[in-house]
């Protein structure tokens, strides 16, 4: 049987990550090559410099090639950024059927006609999310099919990104003579990665903090509720850090992450942290801890109650908490910031053993490896729902979809 190879690729603001996978049983996948390198030429998750961010792309890959023993020749991209948005669209369609009765061809129908209001034409639809059906006045149906009633509604939500930076991503890759299988957002794989069916059913909240963006997706009832992406990430932490200690961003970074905390630790407030003398400062001195924590909790403070408020009436549902993807989700205490943020209880979300295996490496936390291990679970799951023998066909076709589900 021939082996079920997939590559997929995230560019992030702070790292370029490449993993190629092996579908096994059930839906499983186990990670076979690993690649990560530092990004150059890109900036809240955009490209801004082509020829930079293909040489991560090339570091990242051809790490992983050599580790697979595998040639790559097409990836799944996923991608984020501040010019992410979703656009509620809505079909109506009258039940024809003499006794009311809603039928599969309705359903079919209506699908479509759920799908037809996009976004212009300088946007590009990333997913097609079907949210819940409205048979007259009764909301919030998973399936009316067998219901009475006279008027037929579906919502979808369109996830969707400016035509022009997503042309610039895939340019990167076109540098490195890849083809694109398809274009993912990286909130929903992460996701993909990090919840049960469970805890999708219950309701929950997404949140990646990446370098230089912060993403999220809202679960409900196994549906997508709600989507989006701000260019506000940990760079912005750090470079908080350099400007409110007058610090070169090198040695801010280091003190995140070493000393950092998202809320103001009393046990460690009355300490102070000896600096070396820089470029910047040249003669070596000290700084308070609690002086530090409170630069990072205003910044953290203000990217989460940012996302918040984006989200609205919906948070109120997700029964399952916050999950944390990403590199930022190491930051110390940032559940006790979310709880005084959003009201609820939150945590770490590493992809889960049950979708994947053979992730663990020593330069990166799992949680910031969800993205990309979600895009590689999705991407076996939909290649054994297609062809269980594993050849190409059209795997990614439908991949929108699979997302939505």
């Amino acid at each position: 049987m021939a082996r079920s190879i997939v590559a997929v690729l995230e560019i992030g603001t702070s790292n370029t990550v490449a993993l190629i996978g092996e579908a096994i049983e059930s839906g499983r996948v186990r990670v076979i090559g690993k690649g990560i390198a530092r990004t150059a030429g890109v900036r809240k998750g955009l490209v801004i410099e082509i020829k930079q961010a293909m040489a991560g792309v090339q570091t990242a890959l051809t790490q992983a090639e050599d580790s697979a023993d595998v040639s790559v020749g097409e990836v799944l991209l996923a991608i984020s950024g501040a010019h992410i948005a979703t656009t509620p669209g809505e079909g109506l369609l009258p039940v024809r059927a003499s006794d009311g009765k809603v039928t599969r061809d309705d359903l079919d129908e209506i699908r479509e006609l759920a799908r037809e209001s996009r976004p212009g034409p300088d946007r590009v639809v990333l997913h097609a999310l079907q949210q819940f059906y409205k048979l007259d006045e009764l909301d919030g149906i998973p399936n009316p099919e067998g219901m009475r009633g006279k008027q037929l509604r579906l919502g979808t939500l369109f996830v969707h990104g400016q035509r022009n930076r997503i042309d610039d991503a895939l340019h990167v890759l076109k540098e490195r003579t890849l083809d694109t299988r398809d274009v993912v957002f990286s909130a929903l794989a992460a996701a993909t990665a990090v919840l049960t069916p469970e805890q999708r059913n219950s309701g929950a909240v997404v949140i990646d903090l990446g370098g230089g963006t912060t993403n999220y997706v809202v679960y409900l009832r196994n549906v997508v509720v709600a989507a989006g992406s701000l260019g506000i990430g940990g760079d912005h932490v750090t470079n908080d850090i350099a400007q409110a200690f007058s610090l070169p961003v090198s040695q801010a970074e280091e003190l995140k992450i070493n000393e950092g905390c998202a809320i103001i630790d009393p046990q460690r407030s009355g300490r102070r942290i000896e600096l070396p003398g820089s470029m910047i400062a040249t003669a070596a001195r000290s700084i308070s801890v609690k002086a530090l924590h409170m630069v990072m909790e205003a910044r953290m403070r203000e990217t989460l109650s940012l996302v918040r408020d984006q989200i609205g009436p919906e948070l109120r549902h997700a029964g399952a908490g916050v999950v944390f993807t990403g590199g930022g989700s190491a930051i110390s205490r940032l559940d006790e910031l979310t709880a005084l943020v959003f009201g609820m209880h939150s945590r770490i979300g590493e992809p889960l053993p049950q979708y994947i295996e053979g992730l663990r490496d020593d330069r990166v936390k799992p949680a910031a490896l969800a993205t990309v291990s979600g895009l590689l679970i999705r991407s076996a799951q939909m290649r054994e729902e297609e062809n269980p023998l594993g050849s190409v066909g059209s795997l990614f076709r439908n991949l929108t979809k699979g997302f939505g589900r």
